[in-house]
């Protein structure tokens, strides 16, 4: 039988699905994930029997990321991160959902993929294919789209199946990779910054930074800098008022209603009828002259009576809402009903997987034609709160077709309830309930009411009052959320005069604005294009977790100490990231890439440069970044070492190849070294000596010798600490490899590690740089792959004891067990004294051996080693022949043969090349010590 594979979103929506289409009569069973389950049922595709199941996802399937060598913060240079590869995979928090869809995928013939159908539910698709063709690249794929959990919806997006729009994937993964990039590139760089130099941040606090965030904290940060920055002046007018004489209102008005609206507590005490006084509005509204006004108001109190000059009568309409798209409803609850938009955009969420609205994500503001507005509004006749006006939409005049808005996004129809919202209850009612009364209104008639205003003149001063009667409330009788109420005036006649109850002069002053509300930032990211409907509540959830702003009162968002920093820094530098702009051109971008005018790699590409100039920008000019940063808070007086402070490339890895490179880094203690960046699976590594660089500073010349053996290597300029002691390495400072350049060699110690591929338990061994480099050459065929080099041409005499060959079996001389392709010192006569700190360092290596004949004492030249690896004859290693070791019978034997041939040895030393002193060379030199 055919094998068709469901996948939704949500295990929700998988329920619905396997519910509505098995007409109730699905088989549960448990899956590999326990919150994600599988129904099976029987149906019928084209025509022809399948069996159904039906499974689900929880959110994306796979996660964008850096590979494991670019996670650390302290290794990598953040500038890397512009063009370091990024990878797509399955993390562990969706491992078992992806078993569950490769078993099931491996025996499904076709996948039909039921994800929300806007563009982060056709990148899941995409993700859900990707993985299932991976296991089973001959099965088919169709995409359901539907609009609501419905049996009607539901049934008819199983009949009309389509593909799934690629267009719309590639620019979630244009935008996803773009935030991984700049987000990791920024927050590094500041939460490195804040933490080193600045007291109260700790060691694991993360200073983020979105692309998102930014503007959304801009717009807070601007609005409390205007707030911040307002200057009060004092302004002047002068106040008429009359007394409040006003008839009851006509008995043929609607009372029924008139009741109905003003019961909701929305519209309370928004008329004049209780008022004892009635006031006139000054034409001028307000002079900032006092001495003007005053002059006018002795006119006006020098001849006080009023005569009315004109009475102007009007219809005036209050208009209906547009149907409710995403942003409408976060913005309009949160003003209304107080919840944040986060909540709200929870609780739909909710309430459209229990089946009770429509898809909550749309940008749509108009119904379209293939949608009967009827059969919707007549759902709510069984719900009592609703009940009546329903009745008089559908069956008598007040039906009214809703408006067409000017946004539409192509996928969805806008909000509108489903089902009866008896059952629910707290939030969750009254967010449905702002839903269904919004839905009813909008297929309402618009309020209609008469508009009078009356002028008159005192004095050549002219005064206006406006009143307002209501004639039919139409919407507003079921829509409590606007407020337009009655404003009685008494009956006026042009040419009346009459004498003013009272005629003051007022003083007040200008008053600066609020700080953004909930609603007020909602409509500012949707205007300038800051995120989209369904990521809007999350960009302001997360300056409020980042502690960027805080809400005052529930109602007011104010920046704290570390958004005002943050935003005055990158203004200080001329960049716009507080601004709409960067994030508003990415989102139009995105919707060119939607309609094809613009290819991927182009937006992606040009984005990034944006940023990476932006970024180099930043660091070249940290201190001015940082002068902001010192307004905010406190220096750290005793501030950590910095690790990593340039991330200067010095070198290709000669263990990895030529794409990977070899980074100038500090450590924890201030040591400076150089180490892959591929670390920790290569340990390549080369240690400057302490005690004798004071600086090393990586260049752009090449070396040449490096070159030729395909490694690129920079010189760098090293700066000694006793130059006097070192004049042979002159001018300073003194311009070298440290890779290869013989004269540094000695003070450099390079370790070769091993690049860990297959988890092998490989040593480290340490090389001498020039000892090194005479092994990589070729042209020298006594360090050749070919030859073991082992100095084992000594007579058999010598070797006492076979058993301890320190061959990879028993080796306990680690460091002295080398491969096979530059195995020069394998030692394996007994009398071998060289311990696990014998590294060879002398430059005469390939020499040492070969001045003696093999019948010769072989301890002489092991004496000879010792002493150029500034070893004493204690035998402190761990070979045969050192007293401290286990093979130590030999020290006595050892140290008479130093005796006798200690001719042998004052007629090989030469002068010392640092200190020209006779008796040591430059290793034992005490002027480096």
């Amino acid at each position: 039988m055919l094998r068709i594979l469901n996948v939704a979103e949500k295990p929700s929506v998988a329920s619905q699905i396997a519910q509505t289409l098995s007409r109730n009569k699905p088989q549960h069973r448990r899956g590999k994930s326990k919150y994600n389950p599988i129904w099976e049922f029987d149906h019928y595709f084209n025509n022809q029997k399948c069996r159904m199941v039906v499974t689900s996802v929880s959110g994306h399937l796979m996660k964008l990321d850096f590979p494991q060598q670019y996670q650390s913060w302290n290794m990598i240079d953040p500038l890397e991160l512009f063009e370091a590869p990024v990878e797509r995979f399955v993390d562990e928090k969706s491992s078992e959902i992806a078993k569950t869809i490769e078993i099931e995928a491996k025996k499904a013939r076709c996948v039909v993929l039921w994800l929300d159908c806007d563009r982060e539910g056709e990148n899941i698709s995409f993700e859900v294919l990707e993985h299932c063709q991976k296991f089973n690249n001959r099965i088919q794929y169709k995409r359901a789209i539907f609009n609501a959990l419905t049996r009607q919806d539901l049934t008819r997006a199983w009949e009309r199946l389509g593909i799934p729009n690629e267009l719309e994937s590639i620019s979630v993964d244009v935008r996803r990779e773009l935030d991984l990039r700049t987000g990791a590139v920024f927050t590094r760089f500041q939460s490195k910054l804040l933490q080193n130099m600045f007291l109260g941040f700790g060691e694991k606090q993360v200073i983020s930074y979105g692309s998102c965030q930014f503007p959304t904290l801009g717009f807070v940060v601007d609005r409390y800098n205007r707030r911040k920055n307002f200057v009060q002046e004092k302004y002047y007018f002068i106040d008429v008022s009359i007394k409040n004489q006003t008839q009851p209102q006509d008995e043929d008005e609607d009372q029924d209603q008139k009741s109905n609206y003003q019961r909701n507590s929305y519209n309370k005490g928004r008329n004049n009828n209780n008022k004892k006084l009635i006031k006139f509005d000054w034409q001028r509204r307000r002079l900032f002259d006092k001495f003007c006004v005053a002059v006018l108001y002795e006119m006006c109190v020098k001849n006080p009576q009023a005569t009315v000059l004109s009475i102007f009568k009007k219809p005036e309409k209050k208009y209906r809402p547009y149907p409710l798209n995403t942003v409408e409803l976060q913005r309009r609850c949160s003003k209304r009903l107080r919840l944040n938009a986060t909540m709200i955009m929870n609780i739909a969420e909710s309430l459209y997987q229990k089946g009770y609205i429509s898809y909550p994500r749309t940008e749509t503001n108009s119904f379209p034609k293939t949608i009967n507005v009827k059969n919707l509004i007549s759902v709510q006749q069984n719900d009592q709160r609703f009940s009546n006006y329903v009745n008089k939409l559908l069956n008598g005049n007040k039906f009214c077709p809703p408006k067409h808005g000017r946004f539409s996004d192509n996928s969805h129809p806008p909000i509108y309830p489903v089902k009866p919202g008896n059952n629910l209850q707290g939030n969750d009612l009254r967010v449905y309930e702002f839903i269904a009364r919004h839905f009813l209104a909008c297929c309402s008639q618009d309020a209609i009411g008469d508009s009078t205003v009356v002028t008159i003149g005192i004095s050549g001063e002219k005064f206006t009052l406006k009143g307002l009667i209501i004639r039919e409330y139409n919407f507003l009788e079921i829509y409590k959320y606007e407020r337009w109420s009655d404003i009685t005036i008494p009956n006026f006649h042009e040419g009346q005069t009459f004498i003013p109850e009272s005629i003051l002069f007022q003083e007040s002053e200008t008053q600066p604005p609020n700080l953004l509300t909930e609603p007020e930032l909602i409509k500012l990211m949707d205007k300038e294009g800051i995120g989209t409907d369904a990521t809007i509540a999350d960009h302001i959830s997360k300056v409020q977790y980042r502690k960027y702003v805080v809400k005052e009162r529930n109602l007011y968002f104010k920046p704290t100490d570390l958004g005002l920093a943050l935003v005055e820094s990158y203004d200080s530098l001329g960049f716009q990231f507080s601004k709409p702009n960067l994030r508003a051109n990415l989102e139009f971008d995105l919707k060119l890439i939607i309609s094809g005018q613009k290819n991927k790699n182009d937006v992606l590409q040009n984005n990034i440069k944006l940023y990476k100039d932006a970024f180099l920008k930043t660091i070249n000019n940290q201190n001015k970044f940082i002068t902001k940063l010192r307004l905010y808070f406190q220096i750290n007086p005793n501030p950590p070492i910095q690790n990593n402070k340039q991330f200067l490339q010095i070198m290709t890895c000669p263990k990895c190849g030529p794409q990977t490179k070899v980074l100038l880094r500090t450590t924890k203690n201030g040591k400076t070294y150089c180490g892959c960046r591929n670390y920790p699976n290569c340990k390549f590594s080369i240690w400057p000596k302490e005690n004798v660089f004071s600086e090393i500073k990586v260049t752009q010349v090449i070396c040449q010798s490096c070159l030729r053996n395909k490694i690129k290597s920079f010189k760098c300029d090293c700066s000694f600490k006793n130059i006097p002691m070192i004049s042979h390495l002159e001018p300073f400072p003194y311009r070298a490899c440290i890779y290869c350049d013989p004269e540094i060699a000695e003070f450099v110690s390079i370790n070769m590690g091993a690049t860990n591929t297959n988890n092998s338990n490989s040593q480290n061994r340490t090389f001498n740089n020039q000892q090194y480099n005479q092994n990589r050459n070729t042209n020298n065929s006594q360090f050749s792959n070919n030859t073991n080099n082992n100095f084992n041409n000594y007579s058999n005499q010598m070797n006492r004891n076979q058993n301890n060959q320190f061959n990879n079996n028993n080796n306990r001389n680690n460091y002295n067990n080398y491969n096979n392709h530059n195995n020069n010192n394998n030692y394996n006569n007994s009398n071998n004294t060289y311990g696990g700190n014998n590294n060879y360092n002398n430059r005469n290596n390939n020499n040492n051996y070969n001045n003696y004949n093999n019948n010769n004492n072989y301890n002489n030249s092991g004496n000879n080693s010792n002493y150029y690896n500034n070893n004493n004859n204690n035998g402190r290693g761990r070979g045969r022949g050192g007293g401290g070791g286990r093979g130590g019978g030999n020290s006595r034997k050892r140290s008479k043969q130093k005796n006798n041939n200690s001719n042998m040895k004052q007629s090989r030393v030469r002068k010392c090349s640092v200190c020209k002193q006779p008796g040591h060379d430059k290793r034992n030199c005490p002027t480096l010590k």
